[in-house]
């Protein structure tokens, strides 16, 4: 999202944790809203060898849920250049 020029409302996570031997590098890195970054860590959401997003047969919940995880499962993370 951004607000005027400015990027708000995104995080940098990592994809392998840093205090498990990841590095603070970007191809090691995903830029999520802070849902998103939160489910990532727990595991309610994760990436497979091809990027694409996978959901947790453990999440569930109302319409928002859907929306926010389910539409999303089996779709393509999008990959900055030169990442």
């Amino acid at each position: 999202m951004r607000h005027d020029d400015t990027t708000v409302a995104l995080e940098a996570a990592h994809i392998k944790w840093k205090q498990h031997g990841g590095p603070c590098e970007i191809p090691n890195g995903l830029a999520l809203c802070a849902i998103h970054h939160k489910a990532f860590d727990k595991g309610s959401i994760g990436l497979d060898e091809n990027m694409r997003v996978l959901v947790s047969d453990a999440v569930n919940g109302g319409g928002i849920v859907e929306r926010l995880f389910w539409d999303f499962d089996g779709e393509n993370y999008c990959v900055a250049a030169g990442a």
